[in-house]
């Protein structure tokens, strides 16, 4: 064969190795783009490798640079709130990242609305004032700036009006679940003295110390408990439909109890000395936890939150508990009769549940696969978080296949198999169904679930 022959066939060889290098490059560089992006379920440490990968590869600039920036930005934004202790340095480098996008691009609104709120975070918040008003005033509709800004007010303790139109505003703009404490309104975290216990209202909120749960007043009235026989996906054991009264005020939590109030409960010397995980105990040691401070706490069983309740009790001097089955179904419904506190059909936009599954016609949305923070989601009309989804609370009730013979003046129903008590909410890990108002649960009171936690309650001096 002739010398051009192996030439031609040689140049024919490195064009496939060069194609295929070729490829391969951009395949890599595009698993990088994807986890930058936070696509799919990869971890913040993984996020921000791909990110500075992407930043460093040298092949990005202009836009294609600011975003990269703004993604490993976000990464260690959400590392620092993954637990807020052992990543203190995280945020100041979210905010190094970020500062690296402005400069960039001093037009880009959302590089300017992602560094206020890293310096929300770090209690700067003259400086996220600035950064978020530099964000609105480059785009007016940017809702999470005026959300940003708002926040930044309210640890500046400005006037009321003042916060609240900001949040207002970025509910107008897409936000739903952009509300505040300031909503309500607040007593300073001390102990309520009688009258000050007495001239309390409905919606009314209250702290007794700084590392209590925020407590919100629920009114007297009566509901109807339980499910119609009309209502999509119902159980028999939601059965007898039956009126329950409630005859004087009490408190329940405006949240979830939360892994940093379970925290201070064990450095305080109680709960046990028991320290929950923050994910399943199916996880192996070195796979990471879902993150604690304002998550949910998980993994707790019956005996656990009745201990909790016990060390809240000591604390405060005032008797805390679990509320019982039929005060958690009252105040999830806040006055409604429908399935859900919003109306009769549901999406992921409303509660975190596994909403891969549609409810009464409503729409499927993207399964998280993990409990969020408890102040996620909009509350519902009085003032309670998550009432459906997210994860299930404990109640004091014992189990009972049916209402026949329940209690209809709102308290526990003490006898039945105690062994199980009832659980209420339903969590992240089940289908819209069993996150209904009327939806019954029930576990071992001796289970630690990564779906279960608890809300506490107290009545009220009249």
């Amino acid at each position: 064969m002739s010398r051009v022959y192996w030439r031609v066939l040689a140049a024919a060889w490195i064009a496939i190795a060069v194609g295929f290098t070729v490829s391969l490059a951009l395949a890599q560089t595009q698993q990088q783009i994807d986890a930058c992006a936070g696509k799919g379920n990869v971890s913040q440490d993984l996020r921000i490798g791909a990110c500075t990968a992407v930043i460093q590869s040298g092949r990005w600039s202009g836009s294609r640079l600011v975003w990269a920036f703004l993604g490993r930005g976000d990464a260690y934004y959400n590392k620092y709130y993954e637990d807020t202790s052992l990543n203190k340095d995280a945020i100041n480098r979210a905010i190094q990242d970020y500062d690296q996008a402005v400069r960039l691009d001093p037009k880009s609104s959302e590089a300017f609305n992602s560094r206020c709120h890293a310096y929300n975070a770090k209690g700067q918040y003259d400086r996220a004032i600035q950064d978020c008003d530099q964000a609105i005033k480059l785009d007016p509709k940017n809702g999470g700036a005026y959300y940003g800004r708002g926040e930044a007010k309210y640890g500046k303790d400005e006037e009321r009006w003042n916060i609240e139109f900001d949040f207002l505003k970025a509910r107008e703009l897409g936000l739903p679940w952009a509300s505040s404490s300031v909503d309500v309104k607040e007593i300073p975290a001390a102990q309520l003295q009688l009258e000050q216990e007495k001239e309390l209202k409905a919606q009314d909120v209250f702290r007794e110390c700084d590392a209590c749960p925020e407590m919100v007043v629920i009114p007297p009235g009566s509901f109807t408990m339980g499910s119609p026989a009309s209502e999509p996906q119902r159980y028999k054991n939601e059965d007898p439909s039956h009126t329950v009264t409630f005859a004087q005020f009490f408190a329940v939590g405006k949240f979830a109890v939360t892994f940093r109030e379970w925290d201070i409960c064990v450095a305080d010397g109680g709960c046990g000395a028991y320290r929950p995980e923050d994910k399943p105990v199916t996880y192996l040691p070195e796979e990471k936890g879902w993150g604690r401070g304002r998550q949910p706490v998980i993994n707790v069983s019956w005996h656990d939150a009745k201990a909790y309740v016990s060390w809240l009790s000591q604390k405060t001097g005032k008797t805390y508990r679990l509320l019982s089955e039929s005060e958690r179904e009252y105040a999830a419904r806040a006055g409604t009769d429908t399935p859900f506190w919003w109306g009769s059909s549901i999406s992921d936009q409303q509660a975190n549940y596994v909403s891969s599954w549609s409810y009464n016609n409503g729409p499927k949305g993207e399964r998280r696969g993990r409990p969020v923070p408890v102040d996620w989601f909009e509350p519902n009309p009085w003032g309670l978080y998550q009432v459906h989804g997210n994860i299930y609370d404990w109640v004091e009730d014992c189990w009972n296949d049916n209402y026949s013979g329940a209690p209809t003046d709102g308290s526990a129903w003490t006898s039945g198999e105690c062994k199980t008590r009832v659980a209420r909410g339903g969590s992240y890990a089940v289908s819209p169904e069993a996150v209904r108002s009327a939806y019954r649960n029930g576990a071992s009171t001796d289970t630690r679930g990564h779906d279960i936690g608890f809300r506490v309650a107290r009545m009220l001096a009249r």
